[in-house]
């Protein structure tokens, strides 16, 4: 560009090109960070299922200090009993990681060799807990402490690693909370243009290599909007370039022609469609000011501003009607009509800037028809086939679609994104409230003696009850609050993909902590009942 620049100075000064990979032109921005926060919600699960392994695992190492200081008693070394749990912890692991990998069997070798690779060394982590405890016991503590009815009742590891899981958990039913508001709000945006849910369209390509084919081509394009009019069941049909959520978009530089000789550096880029009078009526885009197209009689450089459009053309609010704008190819046109603003390539993104021409003197290779139906629009595909190869039998027809399911397609990167979060999250939840319960149970089994001491003392059963529980909501209580100030750090990771909530929105976090702290109160409560 800069050599086309020097040698073609008038026509290529001040023109430039924005380069970008093949990879994030096929894919997007966006995806790789959406796939970086599945993956941190995949690997908070496997960290909240790695705590209540080493929950068990702890708890039943204190099950086993018996055991521990016989064999420590008879001259088992300290190296001996770390491999034995260790090999015990990668046996458990390996029967709950194979069972894993056959339900993924369908992914590719190096998915299976990281997941493999991820249920061994969850096995060495978890198992080191359980291991350490018994490095550090000697014979005579291990032979004492097995006899006491409540050891391990209050372990603060446990009670830890309890913490922890409700963290983590937090901080996923956070993150799924947000992306679900984003997700909500992403399908109800206004999208500029009537329902969707009965247009029908499909693309129609015809060979132009010579005027005269323009012309016919022009006359066969006319001719086919008024056979699929007529059609039983159609309300109205049009054909336009490119329509919103299309494959390609066709966009050119624009200003109003008192000041287009600075076009290359004041510009404003916006989209250009090419579409028959009867498009607007089809897809139900408002018209604001000025008319439509004329089919037929429409002047040769006439022209529709979406709304957004003409206000950044004309800030000081002036009316556009009848005012000339000069393109990038230093064509220019006259306003006719202003429409209202579509959402033209995404939905978490504002209107597009679009100008339309008219079909009258202008033609597209590929043209899309477009029909809005009074039924379901699938039920008139065959119908409208008909109706192209009533004009020319040999007119290849493209598959046909309905705008809603291109809508839905333009989202399902967020809607897949949200459902695995949430999913993950509810596993989460679900883990961190066995792993309460599993820890207040544990409390009341090895503090049976006491309570009942409590009770013959004249405690009542809902006190006994409330005296188990306080420990646990407590430790529950600053897990929760550990995920929150998680969630408030991760926040900045999310704000880039949501729509329409911010990532530190207030309600979100209280209502969600509220809802954990519920539900660990419940996990609490089911096993303190046994006192």
């Amino acid at each position: 560009t800069a050599h086309l620049a020097r040698e073609f100075p008038d026509a290529n000064k001040g023109w430039g090109v924005a380069v970008e990979p093949v990879r994030d032109w096929i894919v997007g921005s966006e995806l790789p960070q959406r796939l970086r926060i599945t993956l941190a919600a995949v690997f908070l699960l496997l960290l909240v299922a790695a705590t209540n392994v080493a929950n068990l695992q702890i708890a039943r190492a204190v099950g086993r200090l018996r055991e521990i200081g016989v064999r420590l008693a008879l001259g088992a070394s300290r190296a001996r009993l770390v491999r034995q749990m260790l090999t015990e912890n990668l046996l458990l692991a390996l029967a709950g990681g194979t069972l894993g990998l056959a339900l993924a069997v369908a992914g590719d070798l190096p998915v299976l060799l990281a997941a493999f690779l991820c249920v061994v060394l969850t096995a060495l982590i978890t198992g080191l807990l359980p291991a350490r405890m018994a490095l550090r016991s000697d014979v005579q503590s291990a032979l004492q402490q097995a006899g006491r009815s409540n050891t391990g009742g209050r372990s603060p590891a446990r009670r830890a690693l309890v913490a922890v899981q409700l963290g983590l958990a937090t901080a996923l039913v956070i993150g799924a909370a947000l992306l679900t508001q984003s997700l909500l709000r992403l399908q109800k945006v206004p999208l500029g243009f009537g329902d969707p849910e009965h247009l029908l369209t499909t693309q129609i390509t015809r060979s132009v290599t010579t005027n005269e084919m323009l012309g016919r081509n022009r006359d066969f394009f006319i001719a086919l909007v008024e056979e699929i009019r007529a059609l039983p069941g159609v309300v109205a049909a049009g054909m336009s370039s490119e329509i919103p959520f299309g494959f390609n978009t066709t966009e050119m530089p624009v200003l109003p022609a008192e000041r287009s000789q600075n076009i290359r550096e004041e510009g404003i880029q916006a989209q250009w469609r090419i579409a028959t009078a009867s498009y607007f009526q089809t897809m139900q885009i408002p018209l604001r000011r000025g008319r439509t197209f004329e089919e037929g009689r429409e002047p040769r450089q006439s022209m529709i501003l979406s709304e957004g459009l003409a206000r950044r053309l004309w800030p000081d609010g002036r009316d556009p009607i009848g005012r000339q704008v000069v393109l990038g190819n230093r064509q220019t046109y006259t306003i006719v009509g202003v429409a209202g603003d579509v959402r033209q390539v995404e939905l978490a993104e504002d209107p597009t800037p679009t100008m339309y021409m008219s079909t009258s003197w202008y033609l597209w290779p590929t043209m899309t028809l477009v029909v809005r139906t009074r039924t379901e629009p699938e039920s008139l595909a065959p119908s409208v086939r008909r109706g192209v190869r009533r004009l020319d039998p040999y007119q290849p027809v493209s598959e046909f679609q309905t705008l809603r399911s291109a809508i839905s397609a333009n989202a399902a990167t967020p809607r897949l994104n949200t459902v695995l979060v949430a999913s993950f999250a509810v596993l989460a939840l679900v883990l961190a409230a066995v792993g309460v319960a599993g820890v207040v149970g544990y409390s009341v089994g090895q503090r049976t003696r006491e309570l009942a001491v409590r009770l013959a003392l004249g405690s009542s059963p809902g006190q006994a009850v409330r005296h188990v529980m306080r420990g646990g909501l407590a430790m529950c209580g600053l897990g929760i609050l550990c995920g929150l100030g998680a969630a408030l750090a991760l926040g900045r990771t999310l704000s880039s993909v949501l729509y329409g909530v911010v990532a530190h929105d207030a309600r979100t976090l209280l209502v969600s902590a509220a809802a954990l702290f519920a539900a660990a109160a419940l996990a609490c409560w089911l096993p303190a009942r046994r006192a």
